[in-house]
């Protein structure tokens, strides 16, 4: 394999150009670290350009230069100083409050979206059948938002750049039987559905979670493949609590995720 020495520099300093950014959106890399004071290895790099010329590692000067310019733009754009980028899904800036959005789910059924791109997003229940979304974004830019009467979807803004850094909280009504999609790319989420109704039939898994927490509660000297395989009826829980409210608080568990794709 033949490399081209002449572009050999260009490649080192647009791989570093897009690796910083990317580790640090994805949480691999913190965001407070000071980039720009790595701008001494530029003189070193000429340094070496100088002292190596016309031998055979006459080219290492030119590729510390390069990659000290990819560390130094790339970690730049990483730590916010570029529009739109926040530094990485998992800590950065708060943003900017934006207005307080609210909605009704006036139908039995209520289809729910969520779809973070990068960011945080806590959801939890209230009494009745109104919806409230509040946070913080980059520019203090709202979601995207599809409401209607049966179904509501929050998207992070498609036109946003590496991903509008948001942090949402999100109250759905605890009247109509929820269906609840939740994305989240980049960043992490913690889901309390305590009080809400979930469509069982389309909402399998934490249809399951829930039966085997239910078994759990009821039956605690079971173990959890006996407590997810049992079937029949089931006694009251201890305390006097029936098995819809059994059901209801195992469904109601907190659950919390992190992610950093989709």
């Amino acid at each position: 394999m033949h490399i081209d020495r002449r572009l050999l520099g260009w490649g080192v300093f647009l791989v570093l150009l897009g690796a910083i950014p990317l580790a640090t959106d994805q949480g691999w890399l913190p965001d407070d670290i000071g980039w720009w004071q790595l701008w001494p290895l530029i003189l070193i790099g000429i340094g070496l350009s100088v002292m190596l010329r016309r031998t055979s590692l006459d080219g290492l000067g030119g590729l510390v230069v390069a990659a000290s310019f990819g560390l130094i733009i790339g970690g730049s754009i990483a730590s916010s100083s570029f529009p739109g980028f926040n530094g990485g899904c998992l800590g950065g800036s708060s943003g900017t409050g934006f207005a307080a959005q609210r909605g009704s789910l006036t139908d039995p059924q209520g289809d729910i979206t969520l779809d973070m791109s990068c960011g945080s997003v806590t959801v939890t229940t209230g009494a009745g059948s109104d919806w409230t979304l509040s946070g913080t974004s980059d520019g203090g830019r709202v979601p995207d938002l599809e409401r209607a009467s049966g179904r509501l979807r929050i998207a992070t803004p498609n036109d946003s750049f590496f991903g509008d850094r948001s942090d949402w909280q999100v109250v759905l009504p605890s009247a109509p039987t929820l269906s609840l999609s939740t994305t989240v790319s980049g960043g992490s989420g913690r889901l309390d559905l305590a009080g809400a109704t979930l469509d069982a039939k389309r909402e399998p898994l934490r249809a399951a979670l829930a039966e085997a927490l239910y078994q759990r509660l009821t039956n605690p000297a079971e173990t959890d493949s006996a407590a997810a395989t049992a079937a029949g009826s089931k006694p009251n829980c201890a305390g006097g609590r029936s098995a819809t409210d059994a059901k209801r608080a195992a469904i109601g568990r907190p659950l919390s995720l992190r992610s950093s794709a989709g």
